[in-house]
């Protein structure tokens, strides 16, 4: 194999990476789909359960109702009042009140009460056998095993 060979692939090849390269950059500029700003403030305004009980498929497209004029501002049942707020607020072109959490943020858990993990270690453990009972086991399997020989 002849080195001239190896470097003409390589520059046939960057010059190919460098052609598509240009075309994809001029295609993302050329088919860029315009999205109004107000979709992505009512998108951090919701709290992102995705759970369509808005009767929409999930938070995005809720709010790209709420944008074009097709679903009320109040209708997230996840986000209650204070994301009614922060969604009027948008709507009317001011900035979002603060939001509740979103749904990846896990609520702390409360804290247990001394007397149900009491109980439940208690159920968890099991008897101690007596010294008496330990012998009587270590006895048995020595005969269980002279008897197998």
């Amino acid at each position: 194999m002849d080195f001239s060979s190896i470097v003409n692939s390589v520059a046939s090849l960057g010059v190919l990476g460098f052609i598509f390269g240009a075309g994809l950059a001029y295609a993302s500029e050329k088919f860029k789909v315009e999205v109004d700003p107000r979709v992505e403030l009512i998108i951090e305004a919701l709290p992102g359960a995705n759970c369509g009980a808005c009767g929409y498929p999930g938070c995005q497209g809720f709010a790209n109702a709420v944008v074009a004029g097709e679903a009320p501002t109040n209708g997230c049942p996840v986000g209650r009042a204070k994301c009614a707020d922060a969604l009027k607020a948008i709507m009317a072109g001011g900035e979002p009140a603060a939001a509740e959490p979103k749904a990846e943020e896990k609520p702390k858990k409360p804290p247990v009460k001394k007397e149900a993990a009491d109980k439940k270690t208690a159920e968890k453990k099991p008897e101690a056998k007596k010294p008496e009972e330990k012998k009587e086991e270590v006895k048995k399997t020595e005969e269980n095993k002279e008897e197998v020989k």
